[in-house]
C-alpha cells in the first residue's frame, strides 16, 4: 500500500480517473451539525457525507 500523509495514493489516482470519465461520482455532499457554544464560538461536526453515488455515515466531529 502506497501512502503519503496517511493518504492512500493509489486509491486517490483510481478516484481522480473515476471523476475524470464521470464527473458527477465527484460532487461532494455534506450534513453537518454545528453546535453554538456561546459567543463567538461554535462546534461542526460531519455525520454523513455523499461522495458520487455513495453514502458514508460517520462521525467526523472535533474529537474524532
Amino acid at each position: 500500500m502506497n501512502k503519503i500523509n496517511e493518504i492512500e495514493v493509489d486509491a486517490l489516482k483510481q478516484f481522480a480517473d473515476t471523476v475524470a470519465s464521470n464527473a458527477a461520482q465527484g460532487m461532494a455532499q455534506f450534513q453537518v451539525m454545528t453546535d453554538w457554544s456561546g459567543g463567538t464560538k461554535s462546534t461542526s461536526s460531519v455525520q454523513e457525507l455523499k461522495l458520487g453515488d455513495q453514502r458514508l455515515a460517520r462521525d467526523m466531529g472535533p474529537n474524532s
